[in-house]
């Protein structure tokens, strides 16, 4: 495939890591709905809150499947998230819900 090729279609079509099914994925998938019931918000409330942390100059796009829910997302005042917490989405490390580390879930 030339580099031309490949810029014309979505990226997210041909590397594995994107596409629907990929193990590491649906583990972060699985560790984020867990998490989100543990604090009580919901799945896309707390991926704001984990786009919010990030280091870097992040600014997240927000979007919903129908005006109610987005209207629910917008009110929903900011979720911030632990470094353990923000670990263990990232990796399943040490840190999610209900863990020794985290005395707060204790």
């Amino acid at each position: 495939m030339s580099f031309r090729e490949f810029t014309m279609i979505d990226v997210r079509e041909v590397l594995r890591r994107w596409q629907a099914g990929h193990p590491r994925n649906e583990a972060r998938r699985d560790r984020a709905a867990r998490l989100a019931r543990d604090r009580g918000v919901s799945v896309a409330q707390l991926c704001l809150g984990y786009l919010r942390a990030q280091p870097l100059d992040v600014r997240p796009i927000v979007a919903a499947s129908t005006p109610e829910r987005l209207q629910t997302l917008l009110a929903a005042p900011p979720l911030a998230l632990t470094p353990d917490e923000l670990a263990w989405l990232d990796d399943g490390g040490p840190g999610g819900p209900s863990t020794p580390t985290d005395p707060a879930r204790q």
